[in-house]
């Protein structure tokens, strides 16, 4: 209950008195101090206190011991003090042979010195984990700063190579219009033309007929209806012609269509995976910050943090030999995909040059496309002419991505008054 470090029983030899004592000893410092006046206290409060034995010794006490009304030997105890210590007794005797006295301000200041030297030392490692936390805070805005110069840079990327595709939208879709318009009017042309030798050929005809008797005039004119009739076969030809050029231009077209779609979908994939590359950088940045503090919190006896180091170290190098994986599969996968390109576009221009003439005129439409006009249409109605075109290449661009989603559907079905569903 107590916590005493040692008990030395002290006996009266028997010329003086069968008298015996019992030096309790505590353990230094203030929780033995603090045990020993329990011990003191719980003897006053049993009236077995110093002040009781000295009121016994000068009522002439039993000698031979002392016994209560159930016959136990009382017992007595006090904490020795300096008058304790002074007696000329066998307990004064001992305590200054074995023991020193103090008082509380000496002991107080014996203590104050290390305790100071310990507060110095405390405050200088305290000031240098500071400069340490001020490192550290240093360098993690040093690494935010990087990350939103990253995200930057990112979204400067996402809105140029947004702005490319509304520009390469647009060209093909001006372009588009052109060759159309152009094969359109050739069209007419050669019908126009058809027409016009048909007409010469039954004027000639009717010429023929008419100016019988004028063989030389009628030789002439059957020479020039056989001319008329070459041309017309001629036409024809090159109508034929530029029907089985047509066929050509639109199975290259339909090439390079689904050579570009492939395209694009390499360039979303390596887009992915460049995030991808970003997000691991992001994690090695992270880690290493964390494996810092760690470093600079280990101490000599802490044995989970070195574990921890060891592990986040293990971490960081398998992080940093997949970005080096990751790095090098997206070069290789952009210098495919460039030469594919590259070899596409230098095929297609090759199979152009082959099969177009000075006046061949080609239509390209892309499946599933959708059609402009009646965006905008309606965004000039709504918006006016000023920047009805940019609002309305927006909206399909925004359309066409949700008709690539197989789940959209752009339509709902309400119940009518007559119970049946109508589609809205």
């Amino acid at each position: 209950m107590f916590s005493p470090e040692d008990i030395v029983p002290l006996v009266f030899d028997d010329t003086e008195k069968s008298e015996c004592f019992a030096i309790v000893r505590f353990s230094p410092g203030w929780g033995g101090f603090s045990d020993a006046l329990a011990l003191e206290n719980q003897f006053s409060v049993n009236k077995l206190g110093k002040k009781e034995w000295e009121a016994r010794s000068s009522c002439g006490g039993a000698v031979d011991g002392e016994e209560n009304e159930n016959g136990e030997v009382k017992v007595y105890g006090w904490v020795a003090r300096e008058v304790d210590y002074t007696a000329g007794g066998l307990v004064g005797r001992y305590l200054r042979k074995h023991t020193d006295i103090k008082t509380i301000d000496e002991i107080t200041k014996s203590q104050r010195e290390p305790l100071g030297k310990i507060v110095a030392a405390l405050a200088t490692q305290l000031e240098a984990k500071n400069q340490d936390l001020q490192d550290l805070e240093t360098k993690k805005n040093a690494t935010e700063f990087s990350i939103a110069r990253l995200e930057e840079d990112n979204r400067r990327l996402h809105e140029a190579y947004n702005e490319e595709m509304r520009k390469l939208h647009r060209k093909a879709r001006d372009n588009a219009l052109r060759i159309f318009q152009d094969n359109e009017n050739l069209k007419l042309e050669i019908e126009n033309n058809k027409r016009e030798m048909v007409l010469r050929a039954k004027q000639l005809e009717k010429l023929s007929v008419e100016n019988a008797n004028d063989r030389k005039k009628l030789a002439e004119l059957s020479d020039e209806k056989q001319k008329a009739k070459d041309d017309k076969s001629e036409l024809e030809l090159a109508s034929i012609e530029q029907q089985r050029n047509d066929q050509d231009i639109l199975k290259l077209v339909e090439d390079q269509k689904r050579e570009k779609e492939d395209a694009l979908a390499r360039m979303l994939e390596l887009e992915k995976e460049l995030h991808e590359k970003r997000e691991l950088e992001l994690e090695v940045t992270r880690l290493n910050g964390t494996l810092q503090v760690m470093k600079h919190l280990e101490g000599d006896d802490d044995g989970d943090i070195h574990d921890k180091m060891e592990k986040l170290s293990e971490k960081l190098e398998h992080e940093r030999k997949r970005l080096e994986e990751l790095s090098g599969e997206l070069v290789r996968k952009e210098r495919e995909s460039n030469d594919e390109l590259q070899e596409a576009r230098k095929e297609l221009i090759m199979g152009l040059e082959d099969i177009l003439s000075g006046r061949t005129a080609i239509g390209i439409k892309r499946m599933g496309e959708l059609d402009e006009r009646p965006f905008q249409n309606a965004c000039k109605r709504k918006y006016g002419n000023d920047d009805h075109e940019t609002r309305a290449a927006e909206l399909v661009s925004s359309w066409q991505e949700e008709i690539k989603k197989p789940a959209w559907h752009p339509y709902k079905f309400v119940k009518a008054e007559d119970g049946s569903d109508k589609k809205l």
